[in-house]
This record gives structure tokens, C-alpha cells and sequence, in this order.
């Protein structure tokens, strides 16, 4: 199962890849979040190869190298790319005088350090991660504060967007926190909170707020977040909350609720997202025009 599973997803991975690549080759000038996503959906490629392969030949480090390298490789430049190409570019539309920021360096420094970290933490580097982690943090933070604005209080399709990044600075402060523990004493901590960080706060959160506000743009219908998407992404974030501390309480029970709380609010909230704007995507737009 896993592997037919493995199959179909590489199948629509493939096909993705190529689309964007022919884009790319059609467009009259290099435009660099394009090239960051085509390298991270390349190497995505490759872990989910490498994945498969492991599953096949049971073999360990095959698939530990293919999860890291889907997590740091893969996903995180392609999510960075996109939110530090649209965030500023929404928050610009929304809020008269906001002024975009997004300086092709941090994207490059970002993605450059993902890579490193991919590389290091293969090679067993581990004593060089807390540096990379470290500056990879400032970095996302210092972007977390430029992109924010206040005045989206009351715009839930804009502050969203706000609330999923900023589980990224949250994530890699984890991750250096766990690695610079590991470096002076030789003990892991914080288990995997930093992970589940990264991947239900981060990527789930970012995933929700972004995919909502495309729908609603290229749908022609007005951009707002209704109460009921709304209550899915908030239970999305308590959800990854709710992970995030099983990993760091210690009490036997506590941890057991928490992780029941975070599958709950996980599956409840993701369903009844993919269900209020799954529907979008089977029906014109609502304007009349072609889409």
C-alpha cells in the first residue's frame, strides 16, 4: 500500500515538476521563487524516490535520508519561496501603504541554509547544525516582523498568512535549541517538537491560510475567510500546539491527551476545510469568467 502510495503521489509530483518546468522555459525572464520551487520540487522527486526504495529494500538509511531531505530540501524552500513572494505581495493589496519587503538575498540565504543543513545533517556534522539553525532563524524571524502588519486585524484571509509563518522562526528556535543541546551534552531534547513545528504548524498552517486565498482569488469570489474556514485553520494551530507538547511535557497522561488533541483537531479541522473549498474547484467561477 505504501508503495502504490509512493507511486500515484510521484505521479502527480512528476507531472507538476514538468508543468513548471515548461513554464519556465516559455517565460521571457528568470524569475528566482520559480527557480527555487523547480530545485525543491526536483529534490522532492528524489526523496520520494529514495523513499520508495527504502520501503523495498527496508532499508534505514535510505528512508531517513528521504525524510529529511523532503523536509529541509523539498518543502521548506518551496513554502519559503512562495510566502516570501505572495505574503508581502497580498499584505500590499489589502493594506493601503503597506510596503513590501522581500530582498532576493534572504530568499537565497533561507533556501542556502536549508540546503546546508540537509547537508551537514547527513554527513554527521551535528556539532555545525546549532549555527546554521541558529541564523536560519534570525533570518525567518527578522522576516516574521517585516512582513506583519497590525492593521490585518480585522482581515482573517491576511492575518492567517501571518499566523503560519510564524510557526518557521518558532520551528528552527526549536530545532537550535535541540541541536545546541545534543552539541554541549550529547542528549537530545524538546524530542520532536521541532519537526511537528515545522511540519503541522509551518506547512499545515501556511497550506490552509495560502491555499484559501488563492481559491478565493481565482475563483472570482470576494476575498474574505468565512467563520467556518476561519475555526479550521485556529483548530489547525491548536492542533499543532497540542503536538508540539506532547514532545515536551513529561507526565505519561498529559502526553496522552495531548496527542489524542492534536489527532482530533488535525482531522476534524483538515477535513472540514478540503470540504467547505473542495467543492470550488468542481464548479466555474462565479463571475463568468474562464476558469
Amino acid at each position: 500500500m505504501l508503495l502504490l502510495a509512493c507511486l500515484a503521489t510521484g505521479a502527480g509530483l512528476l507531472l507538476g515538476t514538468v508543468s513548471l518546468f515548461r513554464v519556465l522555459l516559455a517565460a521571457p525572464q528568470v524569475v528566482s521563487h520559480a527557480v527555487v520551487v523547480l530545485i525543491g520540487l526536483c529534490v522532492q522527486c528524489v526523496a520520494l524516490a529514495g523513499f520508495a526504495f527504502g520501503l523495498a529494500e527496508s532499508n534505514d538509511f535510505a528512508l531517513h535520508f528521504a525524510v529529511r531531505a523532503s523536509l529541509w530540501g523539498g518543502l521548506l524552500p518551496v513554502f519559503f519561496a512562495v510566502c516570501h513572494r505572495m505574503v508581502p505581495f497580498f499584505s500590499q493589496g489589502a493594506i493601503p501603504g503597506y510596503v513590501p519587503w522581500r530582498p532576493t538575498w534572504v530568499l537565497v540565504a533561507v533556501v542556502g541554509l536549508a540546503y546546508l543543513r540537509l547537508l551537514l545533517g547527513t554527513a554527521g556534522a551535528l556539532a555545525a547544525l546549532p549555527f546554521v539553525d541558529g541564523a536560519a532563524f534570525l533570518l525567518t524571524a527578522w522576516c516574521a516582523l517585516r512582513w506583519t502588519s497590525l492593521h490585518a486585524r480585522g482581515n482573517p484571509l491576511l492575518w492567517t498568512l501571518y499566523a503560519g509563518f510564524a510557526w518557521l522562526p518558532i520551528a528552527l528556535l526549536l530545532q537550535t535549541v535541540r541541536d545546541g543541546a545534543f552539541a554541549l551534552t550529547g542528549a537530545w531534547t524538546l524530542g520532536r517538537a521541532p519537526i511537528h513545528a515545522l511540519g503541522m504548524g509551518f506547512f499545515g498552517g501556511m497550506l490552509v491560510a495560502m491555499v484559501t486565498r488563492v481559491t478565493m482569488g481565482h475563483s472570482g469570489r470576494p476575498l474574505r475567510m468565512d467563520r467556518v474556514t476561519l475555526a479550521c485553520f485556529v483548530a489547525l494551530q491548536l492542533g499543532a500546539a497540542s503536538r508540539v507538547l506532547s514532545e515536551i511535557v513529561t507526565a505519561p497522561g498529559a502526553v496522552r491527551w495531548f496527542l489524542l488533541g492534536s489527532m482530533a483537531l488535525w482531522l476534524g479541522a483538515v477535513a472540514a476545510w478540503v470540504g467547505r473549498v473542495g467543492g470550488i474547484y468542481l464548479a466555474p467561477r462565479i463571475d463568468g469568467k474562464p476558469g
